[in-house]
């Protein structure tokens, strides 16, 4: 019988993630969807069991825990190993400055200043891309930046209140006997969007030590990608080809790593991996490498020194992005997420799928056929062999489930999981997901479901800031505030309410757009003025 092997690398995304948790996730509902069909006879083998308790901290993505096998014909079977990309760990702990900060920086996003082209020190990869074999996202509009920055106001303000207050917030629901952790949930998720683009460079970890935490997460998936990838190479290779699953803002992580430049790629790996490296993969670069690179050059590395990236890829069998918010980074900070000049010899078979209720993950339009910075010339991603194929999906009931249902199974529907069993085959390449509902009904639940949403927010912000004088009665400061009392929280009253939704809405409003006019006077006296050629000041 014929025995195909692959390996599958799971990128997590954001939120309170356990190691191998992520990938669990996609093995077990790989193996749901297989057994669906007797005639598979899929299995389930535990490579890691008593030798490693789940979720151990102490191991890494080295470790297979887990192989599922199947039949895919009368005479041919498929084994497919999961590994995965584990980073939460790179997060800082949360502290009253870390939550500060986070606060500071989520209410001022409509005022963010995009990182853009020509930003950075001269000779760095943002600074100057070209000479890093880099092309930066294509210009935006004026009033493309506008819309963004107006969208971005719009998820603001209903949560000014909420997140300036949620630890008052989280008392008024300890007195309703429900606890929930707000501001950890929140540090969780917006936490590590704001750990991938923060500026900042790490000087009390080890891991990354005076490098962006963006880097220290780039080089675990650059050094599993090419672990695997070695392993799929030549004669005596392993696997017959591998897979990228990548959920989320681990689709950034993912594409960063396919992007990075022939010469930068040796920088993420220790002596001992560059010298296993097959020998047809290292290259030489004629004129050497730029004197700044990210992450920095190490001293046992030859100047010229390089890693193929068509070697590298050659045995990619498919990428799989689902929820990712690509098109997000590339409006707003198009530096972290350049793209190589260099076209790959084998085809990159790329599917994106976002589902309509996922209001954080988008199509990705800004990688094709646009003008870029040089002359009128065309940026595309198709002329570079990477094969992108969007794929819009209405599969989840509500907003709050759709980012992070995409690997769940049916008993009885096809979801996005079943579609993948043809791919894994090499059969074919995945057809769209059937849908729970129209498209046109999708769509229009997500604007019913998050205006009700919002509408719920400031009804919160609005008892929030009406218990302000209930809250300093407790610390006898004052009087209590009038109307219903329940649980002991002091509700308004019918003609307290309206007013006091103007009021949380002018408040929300005003506060948001004051902090978004000192995050950009900040930031342009840090960085300097804008890109004029590209993005306009």
């Amino acid at each position: 019988m014929d025995i195909r092997k692959v390996v599958i690398l799971v990128v997590h995304g954001t939120g309170d993630q356990q190691r191998f948790g992520s990938l669990e996730e996609v093995a077990l509902n790989v193996a749901k969807a297989l057994r669906k069909d007797p005639a598979r006879k899929a299995q389930v083998e535990v490579i890691e069991g008593d030798q490693a308790q789940r979720n151990a901290t102490d191991t890494c993505w080295r470790d297979s825990p887990v192989r599922v096998s199947w039949l895919s014909g009368p005479a041919q079977r498929i084994e497919a190993t999961f590994r995965e990309v584990f980073w939460a760990d790179l997060d800082y702990q949360v502290s009253f400055f870390r939550w500060l900060r986070l606060v500071f920086w989520a209410l001022t996003m409509p005022g963010v200043r995009i990182f853009s082209l020509g930003d950075g020190p001269p000779g760095s990869q943002e600074g100057d891309p070209a000479a890093h074999r880099l092309l930066s996202v294509p210009q935006l509009s004026l009033r493309a930046r506008i819309w963004i920055r107006l969208r971005l106001g719009f998820v603001c303000c209903p949560l000014f209140f909420v997140l300036l207050l949620v630890n008052i917030l989280q008392a008024l629901l300890r007195r309703l006997s429900i606890d929930l952790r707000l501001d950890r949930i929140l540090y969780d998720y917006m936490g590590d969007i704001l750990l991938y683009q923060d500026w900042l460079t790490r000087d009390t970890n080890i891991e990354g030590f005076e490098e962006k935490s963006r880097v220290a997460i780039r080089r675990r998936m650059v050094r599993a990608l090419v672990r695997t990838a070695a392993e799929c190479s030549g004669p005596a290779a392993q696997f017959a080809g591998y897979y990228v699953f990548a959920h989320s803002l681990g689709g950034i992580v993912a594409l960063n790593a396919l992007m990075e430049p022939t010469h930068v790629l040796p920088g993420y790996l220790n002596q001992e991996e560059w010298d296993a490296l097959p020998s047809a993969w290292k290259q030489k670069v004629p004129s050497g490498a730029p004197a700044i690179q990210t992450p920095q050059r190490p001293l046992w590395l030859s100047n010229d020194d390089a890693i193929d990236r068509s070697q590298l890829l050659e045995r990619l069998d498919g990428l799989l992005t689902v929820g990712c918010p690509l098109d997000k980074f590339a409006a707003l900070w198009p530096a972290i997420v350049p793209i190589s000049r260099d076209k790959v010899s084998e085809p990159v078979r790329w599917l994106n799928v976002f589902d309509l209720q996922d209001i954080i993950a988008d199509r990705i339009d800004l990688f094709f056929d646009r003008p870029v910075e040089e002359g009128g010339a065309r940026f595309d991603l198709a002329a570079l062999n990477f094969k992108l194929t969007d794929r819009e999906w209405a599969g989840s009931r509500t907003p709050f489930l759709a980012h992070n249902s995409y690997w769940t199974t049916h008993p009885k529907r096809a979801r996005l999981v079943d579609q993948m069993i043809p791919w894994l085959e090499r059969k074919a390449f995945p057809t769209p997901p059937p849908d729970l509902y129209p498209k046109a009904v999708a769509r229009a639940l997500l604007v019913m479901w998050t205006t009700l949403s919002i509408l719920l927010l400031f009804l919160i912000d609005a008892v929030i800031f009406h218990n302000v004088p209930t809250a300093l009665s407790w610390l006898g400061i004052g009087t209590s505030a009038s109307g219903s009392t329940y649980f002991g929280l002091s509700l308004p009253t019918g003609r307290e309410l309206p007013r006091l939704y103007a009021l949380v809405v002018a408040l929300s409003v005003s506060g948001v757009v004051v902090f978004s006019l000192v995050r950009r006077g900040y930031e342009r006296l840090k960085y300097g003025p804008q890109y004029v050629k590209n993005f306009g000041a």
